[in-house]
């Protein structure tokens, strides 16, 4: 079976499930364009393993050389689910140490969202806020108001995604209509907290709506 290549975003990361064999030919070469195609506009990129059992010398070639255009594009390449023996793999090429693989999303997501251990390791993601609203317009203006304002941010359309990255960002706020805000309660806790965004915020004059969540997110801050 060909190798298949789903990609979801959680927030800023390129989550990219992966299903099949990554062997030299088509599929290591499907792989390499999938993740190249990705890259110039989301540079953090997250391969999920989990549906993979088994990469040969040329897969592993291509994980190196995507790693190195990821990191060129100032952003990172982690894997996470990977099966016991790919990460025998990279123990024994000794390349566990620069392909970086978790056992879980959160975990890997939370590594993008750490600070760098040296001054050449690549940038990390420094999120503040967490914006959760089904509706790409309103995010997209939360994003750049709040980025503008001086705060780290990171958005996602649907609550289980915002899960993921509350747990593994550990954000300041969370921002949020009334109903989600309702169903991330357990994840808010004393680190974080939740922000309501106005019901009316998307059709209110985005001067003054952009005014109230300013205020609403500094006081929480």
């Amino acid at each position: 079976m060909s190798l298949l290549l789903q990609n979801r975003s959680i927030g800023d990361i390129a989550v990219v499930a992966c299903a099949g064999r990554i062997i030299e030919g088509p599929d290591a070469t499907a792989l390499d364009s999938y993740v190249k195609e990705l890259l110039p506009v989301q540079p953090h990129v997250l391969l999920d393993f989990r549906a993979v059992p088994f990469i040969d010398s040329a897969g592993i070639g291509i994980l190196v050389r995507l790693l190195t255009r990821a990191r060129a594009a100032h952003g990172d390449l982690k894997l996470c689910a990977v099966s016991s023996h790919i990460r025998d793999v990279l123990r024994s090429t000794k390349l566990h140490t620069i392909l970086k693989a978790y056992d879980t999303e959160v975990d890997a997501i939370a590594a993008f969202c750490a600070p760098r251990d040296s001054a050449e390791a690549p940038a990390s993601l420094d999120i503040d806020i967490v914006c959760v609203d089904p509706s790409l317009d309103v995010l997209a203006y939360l994003r750049e108001l709040l980025r503008q304002a001086g705060y780290g941010v990171t958005t996602t359309t649907n609550v289980a995604d915002a899960r993921i990255l509350i747990r593994a960002t550990r954000p300041k706020v969370v921002l949020a209509g009334l109903e989600m805000c309702a169903l991330l309660t357990s994840e808010v806790s004393d680190h974080c907290r939740a922000v309501e965004l106005p019901a009316d915020f998307s059709t209110e004059d985005a001067g003054e709506a952009a005014r109230q969540v300013l205020v609403q997110v500094g006081a929480a801050i």
